[in-house]
């Protein structure tokens, strides 16, 4: 199956206020080397799509390096687009300018449970959307069945004689920018990876994994092993050489 027309967008900043140098932290190791969670991703999605099909975008020099040393396409960020408080459609429309085929993949690398079969699997059910589907996106979540309230109210249950049991509860979809596709054009005129009615492709929860903090990147590493039964991989956790963590 060919995913030619898709280009995955992979962005990497070199700034994190949580943990110092994170993007590049050591996470994963087979056949003993050891890759980064840049090194990561692009294994991943270079066994998805051409070389040519994936763009790393970033301030970061070791990082557009890394991406090159694999043949895959390199955009420098300005500062402008970079900053924590950059605004985020600013990098979006920054990014999605240099895509140049008909679909794009917003791929990030704190989403490094999300193996090749799983991509394939999420590009191959966009493929079979329709054009007004694929103009309004696909996001992948997890369920989550849970208690939950906004501003002390209940959404998803009711209080009293109505309260239900955990596993009664309808499930909630959470989405974590584990990976999202959308038309091009689409994503670059909404200046966003998608619509109002995205369609919803659920995976397990340990695949969407997002790392934002030290509790985040431990638990993705001590979940290697579903990924690697997932895969049919032999990997193992790959503890940071760096002091930052």
């Amino acid at each position: 199956m060919s995913f030619q027309e898709i280009t995955a967008v992979v962005p990497i900043r070199k700034g994190s206020e949580r943990i110092p140098g994170k993007n590049l932290a050591d996470f994963a190791t087979v056949d003993g080397k050891t890759y980064n969670l840049l090194e990561w991703k692009l294994l991943q999605l270079l066994q998805v799509l051409p070389a040519e099909n994936v763009l790393v975008s970033s301030d970061w020099d070791e990082a557009l390096a890394i991406a090159r040393e694999v043949g895959a396409n390199t955009l420098v960020q300005p500062a402008h687009v970079s900053a924590s408080d950059s605004p985020f459609d600013e990098t979006i429309a920054y990014c999605l300018g240099a895509v140049t085929t008909r679909h794009v993949a917003w791929s990030p690398v704190t989403a490094p449970l999300l193996g090749p079969e799983n991509i394939k699997e999420v590009f191959s059910n966009y493929q079979s959307l329709s054009e007004d589907a694929q103009g309004n996106g696909l996001i992948v979540t997890h369920g989550l069945a849970a208690y939950a309230l906004v501003e002390g109210l209940p959404i998803n249950f009711a209080l009293g004689k109505g309260h239900m049991k955990t596993q009664e509860l309808p499930s909630l979809d959470i989405w974590d920018w584990t990976i999202a596709i959308r038309e091009t054009s689409e994503a670059i005129n909404a200046r966003y990876m998608f619509g109002s009615h995205p369609t919803i492709h659920r995976l397990p929860s340990w695949a969407t994994t997002d790392i934002n903090d030290l509790i985040d990147l431990e638990t993705a590493r001590l979940l290697l092993p579903l990924y690697a039964r997932a895969e049919g991989l032999n990997v193992i956790s790959a503890r940071a050489l760096n002091e930052s963590e």
